[in-house]
């Protein structure tokens, strides 16, 4: 972490605010106040001032357990919603309240051939945005698809 005073002013001296490893980026909560990050053992919540980092999602055998890999913030700051991949990598997407609380399912990607294979994703606070990935060749194409209801 490093930050300073306004604009013009100097920047201060960085210091570490976590010491237990992040996989993925970390994610600001909207309000500024907690950062989001995942590691091999969850999903996991600090305050931005630092301090001791709080377990939200426990992850152990990953045989067994979806592994988590991005996270996204609701607009209130309150929910955290995050990609895990299964031990066949199906993807899934869950909730899980800023405060603490059991993870909620919301969706899952049965069909093998109909993946969510990319780690990043959005949300507005309605809606997911995503990719879904078809492996056909060496070849990209990329199609937008809106629904609009």
């Amino acid at each position: 972490m490093i930050s300073r005073e306004n604009k013009e002013a100097k920047w201060g001296t960085p210091h570490q605010l976590t010491s237990n490893g992040a996989d993925q980026g970390a994610e600001w909560s909207p309000d500024g106040r907690l950062i989001a990050y995942t590691n091999s053992q969850g999903l996991w919540i600090i305050s931005a001032e630092g301090g001791e980092p709080g377990s939200l999602v426990e992850v152990g055998d990953p045989a067994i357990q979806s592994r988590i890999r991005h996270t996204a913030w609701s607009k209130d700051s309150r929910t955290i919603y995050y990609l895990a991949y299964d031990a066949e990598k199906r993807a899934s997407f869950w909730s899980v309240p800023a405060s603490g609380g059991e993870a909620k399912l919301l969706v899952r990607f049965d069909n093998p051939t109909r993946q969510s294979s990319r780690y990043e994703f959005a949300c507005d606070g309605e809606r997911f945005y995503f990719t879904l990935a078809e492996y056909e060749s060496d070849i990209w194409v990329g199609e937008l698809s809106i629904n609009r209801k």
